[in-house]
């Protein structure tokens, strides 16, 4: 498996997806056709009934700002903001094997680790956790990717400008110090829990370029598939490659031609009502953005004004107040049983339905 060492003008709607982001388990050399799942922890626990305080809300948006304002989630090489993180796993590397503790990422490709030989790279996190890079000497199953090898050549497209024969394989990216080379190795997916306070190691990627998912697919290892299944009651969850155990699916078409999980949003009704909307809203080629590492779901301004309007259609005496731009207002009784349902369509006639007490959040302020 090779590995690389080294916001808009949008309103956030009041819910945040409980993306327990989920992780594959199957061991170096099984058979490809089962597919395989692991185990997926989430950085911080869900808070329990009325306990989602205004604080716990700032924080998520600010982890979302953080990692939007990023080219990569964790910085390779730089002062990392390893605090962005929502799910985790753990994985082992090398032989003999060494954990990890990686945050699972559908907008990246690869699986990358700060190198031991990395001088400038960050020895702690933010909170002074210190933090495992790989040392590829140390294994003896570790080989340097070249860039004459088909992998370099095929995420270049073509050999690298002025490679050299057994010179490695170099990447770069568009945030920090970002740039490293990349190596072969061992990899085993445990089920290995760890510590919820862990620092990440690193990230692996489940992007639609030169994934982990797309390295197995091509050696026949799985079918390049893989499923996220969230556990909302403690967060976290489990993620599967390669098959799928329950039989009944819905899904929806991925845009094509896109670097990130994009699908189309074709309406939004509120309490059965479809929104009234510009119609350039959800033109042809408009995609909304699935990402596992993003806590809240953000909607352009114009609707999220109108959907807030609907959703207090039948509250117009309701009086707002802001804390830290959330729009706060005060309310005693059942949200279920006074607030209307939220239902997004995906095209191909899917539909995903948001109850009040998803998209209303007990803040304690």
């Amino acid at each position: 498996m090779e590995m690389g060492f080294s916001p808009r003008n949008l309103h956030y709607l009041g819910l945040f997806l409980l993306l327990g982001a989920v992780v594959s388990s199957f061991a170096h050399g099984s058979a490809a056709a089962a597919g395989a799942s692991f185990t997926v922890r989430r950085k911080s626990p869900l808070p329990h009934h009325g306990g989602r305080g205004g604080d716990y809300l700032v924080k998520l948006r600010r982890e979302d700002s953080r990692r939007h304002l990023a080219g990569v989630d964790l910085a390779i090489g730089g002062k990392p903001t390893r605090d962005t993180g929502l799910y985790y796993t753990s994985l082992s590397i090398g032989t003999p094997a060494e954990n990890y503790f990686l945050e699972i990422d559908v907008g990246s490709d690869g699986i990358f680790l700060n190198c031991v030989s990395c001088e400038t790279c960050a020895g702690k996190n933010n909170n002074g956790m210190k933090l495992k890079n790989y040392d590829p000497s140390a294994s003896q199953s570790s080989s340097t990717v070249l860039c004459t090898d088909v992998f370099c050549v095929a995420i270049n497209n073509g050999v690298p400008h002025g490679c050299n024969m057994n010179s490695q394989c170099l990447y770069t990216t568009t945030s920090g110090d970002g740039r490293g080379f990349f190596v072969k190795d061992l990899i085993q997916y445990n089920q290995v829990s760890g510590d919820l306070s862990q620092a990440f190691d690193g990230i692996i990627g489940f992007g639609r370029n030169s994934s982990m998912l797309s390295q197995l697919a091509a050696a026949g290892k799985v079918k390049k598939v893989f499923y996220h299944c969230f556990d909302t009651r403690n967060g976290g969850g489990i993620f599967a490659v390669g098959s799928v155990v329950q039989p009944i699916v819905r899904t929806t078409t991925l845009v094509p031609n896109t670097l990130d999980y994009n699908v189309k949003l074709t309406s939004i009704d509120v309490a059965g009502r479809s929104l009234e909307l510009p119609n350039s809203t959800f033109a042809e080629d408009g995609k909304s953005t699935i990402d596992t590492s993003t806590s809240l779901t953000y909607l352009p301004e114009v609707v999220y004004k109108n959907t807030i309007d609907e959703v207090f259609y039948n509250q117009p005496h309701t009086i707002f107040y802001n804390y830290e731009d959330f729009l706060c207002f005060h309310f005693s009784g059942r949200v279920d049983e006074a607030f209307p349902t939220i239902t997004f369509h995906f095209d191909g006639d899917l539909a995903l339905s948001m109850h009040p007490h998803d998209y209303l959040l007990h803040n304690g302020v």
